[in-house]
């Protein structure tokens, strides 16, 4: 059967029983459709603004000056910077007290300089062994 894809327009064929599932011609065309239909706002699976990534959470805060090129930013470096009333440098570390790095409670966040941060984990690395 002939389907239109969404994204380009063009004509493509597809099987009846993949008719339901495929709604673009190629992964090309899939994957643009989805960056731009299926992301942030007008996803059903949108979380307000926030994702998790590498075991960080991150939240969408466009206007920042260290935010992604998709205008994330680390969760725990912008409550610390909204705590202290201003941009961290990038030469402070913030730190997860209890190695949780979903728990960005205030009381479990501490600024260290990068040497005190690789100390503090050098020295849990070596009571795990």
């Amino acid at each position: 059967m002939n389907k239109e894809c969404l994204m380009c327009g063009n004509n493509f064929w597809i099987r009846p029983s993949h008719a339901k599932s495929r709604m673009n011609c190629s992964l090309k065309c899939g994957g643009k459709y989805r960056s731009k239909y299926l992301l942030r706002e007008k996803s059903s699976r949108w979380q307000g603004g926030f994702k998790i990534e590498n075991g960080y959470k991150l939240l969408l805060v466009k206007d920042h000056p260290a935010a992604t090129e998709r205008g994330y930013v680390y969760a725990h470096r912008y409550l610390m910077e909204k705590k202290l009333g201003r941009y961290l440098k990038t030469d402070e570390v913030v730190h997860h007290k209890n190695m949780n790095k979903l728990d960005n409670r205030l009381r479990n966040l501490i600024i260290l300089s990068p040497a005190e941060h690789m100390r503090i984990h050098h020295k849990l690395k070596s009571y795990t062994k």
